[in-house]
């Protein structure tokens, strides 16, 4: 990928999971600045090129896995990981007939897009956006909303003028560009926080039970209950779930305030946090998911 450094001072990248099946669905956004982008990226292509193997979540094997959260947690200085989580079964989504699954994710992209940009980098901030590519979504809608929500009015204070208002750019976005994931390694590490994201909601009771079953404390009496409990890891809950527990333990380690056990799923509870795993709540009664539209 070409791009002038001198017009674009921040990147990231995006991918999602689940968009359209299952309860729980994700979209990551993987954000850094341009210059650290271009320092960090060789480490991140070279774990691709051991094995051969992409970094998304659906192909991850654990070592692979292993020396990506490596990687994330030597470089989340330099980086931010925002993964934003919606849940079907809530108030949003549940019972909408003709619910819009695809308005929906372009509408939770631009939701995650201008949080990020808005209220996690510095004003200052010109962004290059690189999702992977999605022909469901229409980049330049969104690249629309974008535009007009990166303004912020503030009063200025009494003693001036009560009634002066300033404009406030808060964000500028050069535009988006899509782009093939096999291309580009920070659209794979989108796609595999993106995965994990949604797999410790949807496979919650898997997470706790491997964990539990390979605690060197383990009791006779934890064992009973266990062996109540009848739950099957498969070779992906095998491969995954180890993953999920690093991401954890290194975030403990590090007091990034990361839960997993009190929240079913992996949720951060500061969001200014570089490694932010945010579930959706709904902000009103209002807040609906779209439907689809009747053809005229």
């Amino acid at each position: 990928m070409t791009m002038n450094s001198c017009e674009t001072s921040h990147i990231a990248f995006f991918d999602e999971s689940n968009w359209n099946t299952g309860r729980f669905r994700s979209i990551s956004m993987v954000s850094l600045e341009y210059e650290d982008y271009v320092e960090v990226r060789p480490s991140l292509y070279a774990i691709t090129t051991r094995r051969h193997s992409e970094m998304k979540w659906a192909k991850i094997d654990t070592d692979i896995g292993m020396q990506v959260i490596g990687f994330v947690f030597d470089n989340l200085h330099k980086m931010r990981i925002d993964v934003l989580t919606w849940d079907t079964e809530d108030s949003r989504h549940k019972g909408v007939i003709g619910r819009d699954d695809e308005q929906n994710l372009q509408r939770l992209y631009f939701r995650l897009m201008k949080t990020v940009m808005r209220d996690r980098w510095p004003n200052t901030a010109t962004w290059t956006l690189c999702p992977d590519e999605h022909d469901c979504i229409s980049w330049n809608t969104i690249k629309e909303y974008l535009d007009d929500h990166s303004w912020d009015v503030e009063t200025i204070p009494f003693n001036t003028n009560p009634y002066r208002l300033s404009f406030i750019k808060r964000y500028t976005n050069r535009g988006i560009a899509p782009l093939q994931s096999h291309q580009e390694p920070f659209i794979q590490l989108a796609d595999f926080f993106a995965g994990m994201a949604a797999y410790s909601f949807t496979c919650y009771d898997n997470v706790v039970h491997w964990k539990e079953s390979n605690t060197a404390q383990t009791t006779i009496f934890d064992c009973i209950g266990l062996e109540t409990k009848h739950v099957v890891l498969s070779r992906n809950d095998r491969t995954r779930i180890p993953l999920v527990w690093e991401i954890k333990r290194r975030a403990s380690q590090q007091k990034l305030g990361l839960s997993l056990n009190s929240t079913s799923g992996l949720q951060t509870r500061n969001p200014l946090i570089h490694l932010n795993f945010w579930l959706y709540q709904p902000q009103h009664e209002k807040d609906k998911a779209p439907i689809r539209q009747k053809p005229s």
